[in-house]
């Protein structure tokens, strides 16, 4: 979804509040996603404004783009399809960077300096307006998707490395306020994305739209991701986890890994698991459960599965130097005349092999007759 404004007929627009967004035209940098109508026009996308007075804006005129007070040539020609759209100045009175990306036609980045000086303004702005400067006539003519503003001038990488197709993208390059036009109803309001009270505070019109930007992901994180298929993390020198609700569907292999591999809270595993060649620890934390088999050969420190781990086939531990530990308390599953509701359970065989100090089955044990 996007957001569908209806110039010139019609005064269309989105008001928000200040939170942390750029308080004046220096230094800033604003950027947009949107795409234009094909017809020509002249129109606001956005501006920051005290008390009407717009002191920082994305517009276009005659088929190219202008920031407020630009009296030169403008920025690059504006396109028809899905566009960043961003410009970048300095404190003080100087000239604005332009930076557009036609991302439905796939063509390369364009950076290229404005060429007249524009000053800061007497800020600081004391709202933010996407889609008007006031009027139908100056109301945005086609979509926008997202924006952002920073207080600083972000060089050509750093606007290419955040201005992707993944909304993620742009909120990690820490923006001082961005939102994102993909609400499936007009009556959800517009949040600030940084988290710093700059959500939407008052609208007038507006239309949701199916058009997306081709390829663009809205998402900001995927907590309790899904893996299809085979992940592979080769040679990790660091930690590798899977986060809490996580599910595989199929197997993981964490060779070589240098410190820990973890598998948080409630991760699911729904074929093997491979650990090879573990410097430190691998750990299996509250609540997982492993569909089958469970792999964990030389490993050079510990391996620990924690309370409510459940293995639904074998599990093997060759070559321990030092200890495997199945956590309180353990009872095969088969031994359902126990009093006691086991926590952990292991419904096939545990196979420990050449273990060269000591093999834990922690208290309040029992084993099957």
């Amino acid at each position: 979804m996007s957001r569908l404004f209806g110039g010139p007929t019609t005064l269309e627009g989105i008001t928000f509040s200040v939170g942390s967004a750029a308080p004046d035209n220096g230094p800033i940098t604003v950027v947009l996603l949107a795409r234009p109508s094909a017809t020509p026009f002249t129109a606001w996308a956005i501006h920051g404004n005290v008390s009407g007075t717009r002191l920082w804006s994305i517009l276009v005129d005659t088929g190219k783009l202008y920031t407020e007070n630009d009296f030169g040539t403008g920025g690059p020609s504006h396109g028809t399809g899905w566009c960043w759209y961003a410009y970048t100045k300095a404190s003080g009175s100087n000239i604005p960077r332009w930076h557009m990306k036609d991302i439905t036609a796939g063509s390369a980045w364009v950076h290229q300096n404005d060429t007249f000086n524009i000053g800061d303004g007497s800020g600081p702005i004391n709202s933010i307006v996407i889609g008007n400067a006031g009027s139908a006539a100056n109301t945005w003519r086609g979509r926008i998707a997202a924006a952002a503003t920073f207080t600083s001038v972000l060089n050509d990488a750093a606007i290419e490395a955040a201005c992707t197709l993944a909304a993620a993208d742009l909120l990690a390059a820490g923006p001082g306020w961005m939102v994102r036009l993909n609400q499936a109803s007009t009556a959800t309001s517009v949040v600030d994305d940084t988290g710093n009270g700059g959500g939407q505070s008052a609208i007038t019109g507006t239309t949701v739209d199916p058009d997306d930007p081709p390829g663009f992901d809205y998402s900001l994180s995927a907590p309790g991701s899904t893996l299809a298929a085979a992940i592979t993390l080769p040679a990790l020198t660091g930690a590798a986890a899977l986060t809490a609700g996580s599910a595989v569907t199929s197997a993981i292999t964490l060779p070589a890994l240098q410190a820990s591999a973890v598998l948080a809270a409630r991760a699911t595993l729904a074929s093997a698991l491979s650990l090879p060649a573990l410097q430190a620890t691998a750990t299996l934390t509250t609540g997982v459960t492993l569909a089958s088999a469970l792999s964990l050969p030389a490993l050079q420190a510990a391996s620990v599965l924690a309370a409510r781990v459940a293995v639904a086939s074998a599990m093997t531990l060759p070559a321990l130097d030092m200890s495997a530990v199945l956590s309180v308390p353990v009872a095969p599953a088969e031994d359902t005349s126990s009093p006691n509701s086991p926590i952990s359970t292991i419904s096939r065989p545990v196979v420990i092999a050449t273990i060269s100090q000591t093999h834990v089955i922690s208290t309040g044990a029992r084993g099957g007759a």
